[in-house]
């Protein structure tokens, strides 16, 4: 049994591996691609130009325990998450995927340009998967604004340092005043 899913598996693969680039643009949901096996590429590449930042979304589904490095050309991006679960199943509800450790996943922010997508399995525990991918626009980031420092106000002095300044004074005044009185 396990030599025909074996063989099927190569089948799918092949007749996949040879699929033309796919167009991918924000908002326009999850596209899947199938890969091979740990150190397979995917079938496909995802082409697409950005008028303005995006996040790209990478995540693994089905059977959980595969990851993957994704690839613009041949300058990588980064690898997706370690899942955290190894054949758990949640078949093709990326969403859920996504939001859940136990599958693999990556967010990867695209500045605007020409970029062509693909990947590798760097893991994988059944031989055979596939995973999906999709373009969300980026987060907008308010502007930082520096923190306001509170005005140092100088501090209030106690009473005691009054009655010696009052004292200080008078001491002042009566020694002026004693070398004001002329002696008779």
């Amino acid at each position: 049994m396990t030599t025909i899913n074996v063989k099927l598996s190569a089948l799918a693969l092949a007749a996949c591996a040879s699929l033309p680039a796919q167009a991918l643009s924000i908002g326009s949901g999850f596209e899947t691609f199938i890969f091979g096996g740990a150190g397979s590429a995917w079938d496909r590449t995802f082409d697409f130009v950005l008028a303005t930042d995006a996040l790209l979304q990478v995540t693994d589904a089905f059977q959980a325990g595969d990851r993957f490095e994704v690839f613009d050309g041949v300058t990588s991006l980064g690898l997706t998450s370690v899942p955290t679960g190894l054949g758990d199943q949640i078949f093709d509800d990326y969403e859920a995927a996504l939001a859940d450790p136990r599958w693999s996943s990556g967010s990867f922010l695209l500045s605007a340009g020409s970029y062509s997508i693909g990947g590798t399995a760097v893991t994988s525990l059944s031989g055979i998967g596939s995973a999906a991918l999709r373009l969300v626009a980026a987060p907008v980031t308010p502007p930082v604004t520096p923190p306001v420092t509170p005005p140092v106000t100088p501090p209030v002095p106690e009473p005691g340092t009054y009655a010696l300044m009052m004292g200080g004074l008078g001491l002042l005044g009566f020694l002026a005043r004693r070398r004001a009185k002329p002696q008779a």
